[in-house]
């Protein structure tokens, strides 16, 4: 029966044959409509707030949120920001397209059954996910951990031509909410093989050994350790790394070509004399902290 909101009566966009209207979940991102009605004013279709920085007030991608596959752009797909499990994720979305399975039962509501406390309850059986504990979950939120930017933690920072942390081209033909530059199928919804979030692994490790009880500040401290400085750095001078754990680091030009990598322990410089001025992204790895930084060469 159709609920009166303003989504479509007609369209069907996750093709599970509920229409939107009457589908708790229309894009088959594993989060529910209502949560994805970011100003909570049980409209639907003005929800497209991508890109809010001040230089670009809004720069969505007339997309709204529940038929947006990735709703903050931030190159991490919103069923991978969603809190499910990644043991479950990777049994409900097998190719990691950012879209529950076809073969995934929905029941009458358009939910995956699996992902509510009984079919068709439309009670979420897993918090939505939100690392930092601020006011915005995980995937409306560019900055997961309240630090860095999402886009440059999973290595694409090079797409953030604006400085806001979030795909700044907007290019979306198939109108699935993925960015053509990271979407891996311009036809079809979804972009299979889309990288997973970077804090799934440590929200993973920190129910394991001694941090089975670790909290969401601990979290957001495990990725809090690495620290880039100076930035800018001078050419010629020496850009500092220092963090609790050893790892290795690659540097990658504005186009994203690795120019300099190597390992670094508690505290290591790396020597820019051979590098042109300008913008670069630093990755930063170690065993339980994927990050990357951008860093200005002047």
């Amino acid at each position: 029966m159709y609920s009166g909101n303003d989504k479509s009566p007609t369209l069907d966009t996750d093709g599970d044959g509920i229409v939107d209207a009457c589908d708790f979940d229309s894009d088959n991102d594993g989060i529910p409509d209502s949560l994805e009605d970011f100003d909570k004013n049980a409209k639907f279709e003005d929800d497209d707030l991508e890109g809010d920085i001040l230089i670009t007030p809004i720069l969505g991608d007339a997309v709204p949120n529940y038929r947006d596959l990735d709703s903050d752009n931030d190159g991490i797909l919103d069923l991978f920001e969603s809190g499910i499990p990644v043991s479950v994720i990777n049994q409900i979305d097998t190719d990691h397209n950012g879209v529950i399975d076809s073969g995934v039962a929905v029941g009458q509501n358009g939910l995956a059954d699996v992902l509510e406390t009984y079919p068709d309850s439309g009670t979420l059986k897993y918090s939505i996910r939100n690392v930092d504990g601020d006011n915005t979950p995980d995937f409306l939120d560019v900055t997961s951990n309240g630090s860095d930017f999402d886009l440059y933690q999973i290595g694409k920072g090079n797409l953030d031509t604006l400085g806001g942390g979030f795909i700044s081209t907007i290019n979306d033909g198939d109108k699935d909410g993925i960015q053509a530059v990271v979407d891996t199928d311009l036809v079809k919804r979804g972009a299979p093989n889309s990288p997973l979030s970077p804090y799934a692994s440590l929200l993973k490790n920190a129910l394991t050994g001694t941090a089975k009880n670790a909290g969401t500040s601990e979290i957001t401290q495990a990725a809090n350790d690495v620290k880039i400085y100076p930035n800018p750095v001078k050419a010629g001078e020496s850009l500092m790394v220092t963090a609790a754990e050893e790892g290795n680091y690659t540097l990658f030009s504005a186009e994203g070509k690795a120019v300099k990598s190597g390992k670094f322990s508690a505290r290591t410089g790396i020597d820019t004399a051979a590098l042109p001025t300008g913008i670069y992204i630093i990755k930063i790895e170690t065993k339980s902290t994927l990050k990357s930084y951008k860093v200005i060469v002047k």
